[in-house]
């Protein structure tokens, strides 16, 4: 009878529970403040705010150009993303669950992950922190950095270029294996990392700088250093995750290689784009009533359809990317190829509208 009853209750409480849980979407441009515990899941595009603490049982996703400010503890029950973009402050930050991090993670105290939960850092991301203690497994592909400790008490840190941990001291009873960076500055505990170095990056990017004006993108950006280096291809977004090429820029170091900053310049028209692309369905429809045989009116026309198909599927990225501009949010990004073919990605930046 007590099981029976038990399991009643049991049941009961998880259904609650699942009731009330609900996923809030917090829109671009928009702030939310809460503190305390929430079951909810949480999808932001906008600003998550507190001045005390946040503990959310549910998810939550913060989307590029997404903000997380927290005055005291943001503390993960249920799993964390934090994608490319993406900026999350907090004085502590705990976790019982997995958290991903693919965009920049300021954390002025201690970072915690309990258990054998999984912190994943990708290549985007950046987590800097005062102090942070690991009990589980890790992934370093980006940037994970602690102005005074770092201790991996159990689970291995595996890396993968262009991964790098920097900390004043290390305490790692685990592994830290695979290939990056890893700089000690003050002492050492523990086993000693066994991680291979990162070939040389072929291109060394300096400052790079969007500014959106209008229908028109104006991206300027210098080089460092570059070593077979062949051409820039530019990438555009409105979420910070699916980017589409709006045009290319050759290399001008001789060769593809220097030691001597670069400095390039890039142009593009959203509005002008689409323009063109209806100019050329125009003439090809004005090509239609010109000819007056019917077999080369039919010909025609096919012609016209094939290109004006072709056109239409480009006009939709132009359109996607115009999008951007219209909602003053625009994600840009260089990819640099090799005279070999091998490519490297610049940090993604949001463009200044003006």
């Amino acid at each position: 009878m007590r099981k029976v009853f038990f399991l009643t209750i049991t049941a009961c409480l998880f259904f609650l529970y699942s009731a009330k849980a609900a996923t809030i979407t917090i829109p671009l441009g928009t702030t939310a403040t809460m503190s305390g515990w929430t079951g909810d899941n949480y999808i932001v595009y906008g600003t998550l705010q507190s001045s005390s603490s946040i503990q959310i049982a549910g998810t939550l996703v913060v989307k590029s150009g997404g903000k997380i400010i927290v005055a005291s503890t943001l503390y993960a029950s249920g799993a964390f993303t934090f994608e490319s973009g993406s900026e999350i402050t907090a004085t502590t930050l705990g976790a019982d669950a997995t958290v991903t991090v693919n965009g920049k993670v300021t954390i002025s105290g201690n970072t915690t992950m309990n258990h054998s939960n999984l912190l994943t850092i990708n290549s985007t991301g950046e987590l800097s922190s005062s102090n942070i203690t690991l009990n589980g497994g890790t992934v370093v592909n980006g940037k994970m950095t602690a102005s005074t400790q770092i201790t991996n008490n159990s689970g291995p840190i595996t890396m993968a270029c262009p991964g790098k941990i920097t900390t004043q001291n290390l305490t790692n009873w685990g592994s830290i294996l695979g290939s990056g960076t890893v700089t000690v500055s003050g002492s050492t505990q523990g086993n000693s990392p066994n991680v291979s170095s990162c070939p040389p990056l072929s291109v060394i990017f300096g400052g790079i700088s969007a500014i959106i004006s209008g229908n028109n993108l104006h991206l300027t950006w210098n080089t460092l250093t570059e070593s077979n280096n062949d051409h820039f291809e530019i990438e555009v977004s409105d979420d910070g995750n699916l980017f589409t090429k709006i045009g290319e820029v050759k290399s001008t170091a001789v060769n593809g290689n220097t030691a001597i900053e670069q400095n390039y310049i890039f142009d593009y028209s959203f509005a002008g784009n689409t323009l063109a692309t209806g100019f050329a369905i125009a003439l090809l429809a004005g090509g239609v009533i010109l000819f007056k045989e019917k077999k080369k009116r039919i010909i025609i026309s096919v012609a016209t359809f094939i290109v004006a198909t072709i056109a239409l599927y480009s006009c939709s990225k132009a359109d996607s990317n115009l999008n951007t501009v219209n909602n003053k949010k625009t994600f840009v990004r260089i990819v640099q190829v090799d005279i070999d073919k091998k490519i490297s990605t610049s940090q993604v930046i949001i463009a200044t509208v003006k």
